[in-house]
């Protein structure tokens, strides 16, 4: 008997938490299997933690419901990873649903690979129209993640990357590599810094795991119409630029030439970008999305210098 726990972190998302839970009831699960599902409370000022029992006492799955007090999608997650006796931990965000065929996608990778972790693809589930300004090449705004279409092992320069959202590991790994960084990542629903995901997938290529990218093993991530709008994917660039700086100066993983902390191509990128915005020429015969795309850069590249000087934050890994 195989055992798959599936952490679902959750911070005042409930009507959306039971949508997840539903997903997983729905999704078929191969005999040899036995799987348990442990949501992590951070913290929800809602109907959360009586939507979860109420959810438990009527579905066939085991379901466990956590109380995590500090603060942060990364500390959540952890707090779930410490509560698992499986063999392996899966992980899912509760804004996604799983696609019914994930289970079964993840009991055949694990058995023809023997990998020591696993990801897929998110793909996202629009509520609006999308908008002529949607630039195609900031797929990570919406938690749009695909990849090849056949499966494949993850390197440091593949085109496949692995995420919490949509992810299983081997839970004895965490014991050599240790669990996320709680000093990375979102806290509450106003923050919108990251990393956390790229600095766990760097430490599971550094200790010489074993993980495959399998595009079977889809989620369907939800978009609700606030998140297509100008204003948030300007707020998700510059964090993001600023989460880069962060994780950079907390790993001291970035040993290309950099000029006041950021690397010497993104001022390169950057001026291109500028260039593009301020020739009237260039500027009038790009598309609105093309346009739209070059000013996220500028403003990812603001996130980044303006927390380059900036107090780290302070804490201990999990």
């Amino acid at each position: 008997m195989q055992t798959i726990d599936i952490v679902i972190p959750t911070f005042k998302r409930a009507h959306m938490l039971l949508r997840t839970l539903e997903s997983i009831r729905r999704a078929r699960c191969p005999s040899g299997i036995f799987l348990r599902v442990i949501v992590v409370d951070n913290n929800s000022q809602d109907q959360t933690e009586s939507i979860v029992r109420e959810f438990s006492a009527s579905s066939h799955l085991c379901v466990t419901y956590l109380h995590e007090a500090r603060a942060g999608r990364s500390a959540a997650i952890n707090a779930g990873v410490k509560s698992s006796e499986a063999e392996y931990v899966g992980f899912i965000d509760d804004d996604e649903e799983l696609f019914p065929e994930w289970i079964e996608a993840v009991a055949e990778a694990l058995q023809t690979t023997a990998a020591d972790y696993l990801g897929g693809a998110c793909v996202p589930d629009f509520t609006g129209i999308l908008p002529d300004w949607l630039p195609s090449d900031w797929p990570g705004v919406l938690g749009d993640i695909s990849g090849p279409e056949e499966v494949v092992q993850f390197t440091s320069e593949g085109n496949a990357f692995f995420t919490g959202g949509n992810g299983v590991i081997r839970r004895e790994l965490f014991l050599r590599i240790g669990c996320y960084n709680p000093l990375l990542g979102r806290t509450g629903q106003q923050s919108l810094m990251s990393c956390e995901d790229r600095d766990l997938f760097d430490r599971l290529l550094e200790h010489g795991c074993r993980g495959f990218f399998v595009p079977s093993m889809k989620v369907w991530h939800h978009v609700p119409p606030e998140r297509l709008t100008q204003e948030y994917f300007r707020r998700w660039a510059f964090d993001h630029g600023a989460s880069l700086t962060v994780y950079s100066r907390l790993t001291g993983r970035s040993t290309k030439r950099s000029f006041f902390g950021v690397e010497r191509w993104i001022w390169r990128s950057t001026a291109g970008h500028l260039v593009t915005l301020l020739t009237p020429r260039v500027a009038s015969g790009i598309k609105r999305s093309q346009a739209f795309s070059s000013e996220l850069h500028l403003r990812e590249f603001a996130g980044r210098l303006r927390v380059r000087t900036y107090p780290l934050p302070q804490g201990e890994m999990a």
